[in-house]
């Protein structure tokens, strides 16, 4: 679904009337990587990383944004990051297993999966990401 462009209008006005905030960089960031304004969505993320450098959820997001444009040793990079500081979350090792996938590091892209469901055996994401790299490595051979 497409971000209304009100929302993101007002995050504008809040980020004007609190120019620090990190987190509110993050979800203009979020917002702008959803309404494909990519440009947009770096420039939000590298200014609440400038804010905030060691919160997680924006290097996963970060990640995200790298692995999208094709940049997987730096999308690596930052959910290495946030798989260190909250590794109760599923989402940081699924996409630690999707960036060592698409480097063809078939080892840890398999432990990264495996790791993801023994968090959260009911993750839907997480079984749906392991279904397709079993059966990718089926396929393979």
């Amino acid at each position: 679904m497409m971000p209304n462009p009100r929302v993101i209008s007002s995050l504008l006005k809040r980020i004007k009337a609190h120019p620090n905030n990190a987190e509110l960089f993050q979800r203009l960031g979020n917002l702008y990587f959803k309404k494909g304004c990519v440009r947009k969505a770096k420039t939000a993320y590298d200014r609440s990383l400038d804010l905030n450098p060691a919160d997680p959820w924006t290097h996963l997001f970060v990640g995200n944004w790298h692995y999208a444009a094709g940049e997987y040793r730096e999308a690596l990079e930052h959910f290495r990051y946030a798989a260190q500081y909250v590794p109760q979350i599923p989402a940081q090792f699924w996409a630690l297993g999707d960036a060592y996938a698409a480097l063809g590091i078939d080892g840890l892209a398999t432990e990264s999966y495996q790791h993801a469901l023994e968090l959260d055996p009911d993750d839907k994401m997480a079984k749906k990401k392991w279904r397709k790299w079993v059966e990718s490595c089926e396929v393979e051979g």
